[in-house]
C-alpha cells in the first residue's frame, strides 16, 4: 500500500516531528551538552595542560556519548532536548533504537562538521601530511553528507535525512506511532533537488580548489612542513600558502605556519617567542618558496560540546 506525499501532510502531518521540533531539540541537547563539557574541562585544566588541538575529541566524544546513552540505553529514543520538545527516534524494523544505530546516526550527522579535524588526525595516525583524506573522494563524502542531512531533509516530507534511511529510523512525536509501510526513503523531488545541489556544490568547490592550487606546487609545503617537524620539538605544525591580489594586477605571496598552543599559553610573550626562536631558522634555511610575508601563527580552542571557543595570535618572522 503506498501513500503520496500529499496525503502524508493531509493524514499523517502531526506524527513525524517538524524541523523546527528537531532544531530546537539540537539547540537544547547543545546547551546541555555545553555545560558538562565546560565542567569536565575546569577539572581536568586544573590538572593537566589539555593540547588544545586535541580538545576537540573530549568535546566530540562527551556529545556522542550523551546522545547514545540517552537515545539508545536511558531515555528510549530521546535525549533531554528531544523530550523538552516531545519527539523521539524509532526504528522502523523493530521501534526500539539501539546503541549502534544511536552511534551511527550521530556520526554521520556530524562527521561534515568536524570534517578537519577528523582528516587531520587520520593525516597524523598514518604519518601523512596532506590532511585532505582520500583527496577527491573525501571531499565528496563529506558534501554527499551534508547534503544528505541537512539540505534532503527540508524537502523530505517526512523530515528524514541521510543518517535516518541509513540506519532505518524516523524521528516522530511521543505517544505516536506510524505503520512502518507508510516509511519513505527517497521521494522523487527531494531526491532531485539534492542531486542538483550535490553536483552544483561539488562542482564549485571543484573549480575553486584547482583555482587555489594553480601554478603551486604544494609538494613544497609539505616539505617545509616536515623539515619543520624534524628539527624542532613541534609536531603539531600546518603550512599554508596564499596569494593576494593587491592593486594593479600586483599579488602578495604569504606563507602561514600555523601551530596549536595549549590554552594556558595563548597570552604568554616569552612562551611564543621562545617557540618563534626555534621555527625561524628552520623556516630561513629550508624555505624555498618565494614569499613576501611569513606569519607564525598560534592557535588555541577549547571545545565545549559542540561549541568551539578559539583565540588566535600571529608573529611576523620575515
Amino acid at each position: 500500500m503506498s501513500f503520496s506525499s500529499e496525503n502524508l501532510k493531509t493524514k499523517e502531518k502531526n506524527i513525524f516531528a517538524s524541523k523546527t521540533q528537531r532544531v530546537v531539540a539540537y539547540i537544547v541537547d547543545g546547551i546541555i551538552t555545553g555545560v558538562i563539557s565546560f565542567l569536565l574541562y575546569s577539572l581536568i585544566s586544573l590538572i593537566l595542560d589539555v593540547p588544545s588541538e586535541n580538545s576537540w575529541i573530549c568535546g566530540y566524544l562527551i556529545v556522542l556519548l550523551y546522545f547514545v546513552i540517552c537515545e539508545g540505553i536511558i531515555l528510549n529514543g530521546q535525549t533531554l532536548g528531544k523530550k523538552f520538545v516531545n519527539i523521539k527516534i524509532i526504528n522502523i524494523k523493530d521501534t526500539k533504537i539501539n546503541v549502534f544505530s544511536s552511534s551511527g546516526r550521530f556520526i554521520l550527522l556530524t562527521l561534515p562538521y568536524y570534517n578537519g579535524y577528523i582528516s587531520d588526525l587520520i593525516a597524523k595516525t598514518v604519518g601523512i601530511t596532506n590532511t585532505s583524506i582520500g583527496g577527491l573522494s573525501y571531499i565528496v563524502i563529506i558534501i554527499l553528507l551534508f547534503i544528505g542531512n541537512f539540505i534532503f531533509i527540508f524537502f523530505h516530507p517526512q523530515n528524514r535525512g541521510l543518517h535516518d534511511i541509513i540506519f532505518h529510523s524516523a524521528v516522530i512525536e511521543t505517544n505516536k506511532s506510524i505503520s512502518f509501510d507508510k516509511i519513505i526513503n527517497f521521494p522523487k523531488s527531494a531526491s532531485i533537488i539534492s542531486l542538483l545541489l550535490f553536483l552544483i556544490i561539488s562542482g564549485v568547490y571543484g573549480y575553486s580548489s584547482l583555482t587555489v592550487s594553480n601554478g603551486f606546487n604544494l609538494k613544497h609545503l609539505e616539505d617545509l612542513q616536515n623539515k619543520i617537524i624534524v628539527h624542532s620539538n613541534f609536531k603539531n605544525i600546518r603550512i599554508h600558502h596564499k596569494k593576494l591580489d593587491i592593486k594593479e594586477n600586483k599579488t602578495m605571496s604569504i606563507l602561514d605556519i600555523e601551530m596549536f598552543i595549549p590554552y594556558s599559553k595563548i597570552n604568554d610573550k616569552n612562551y611564543k617567542q621562545n617557540i618563534s626562536n626555534q621555527i625561524s631558522p628552520i623556516i630561513k634555511k629550508y624555505n624555498n618558496i618565494k614569499t613576501d610575508e611569513i606569519n607564525l601563527i598560534f592557535r588555541t580552542e577549547v571545545w565545549f560540546g559542540m561549541v568551539r571557543y578559539r583565540e588566535n595570535d600571529f608573529i611576523d618572522i620575515k
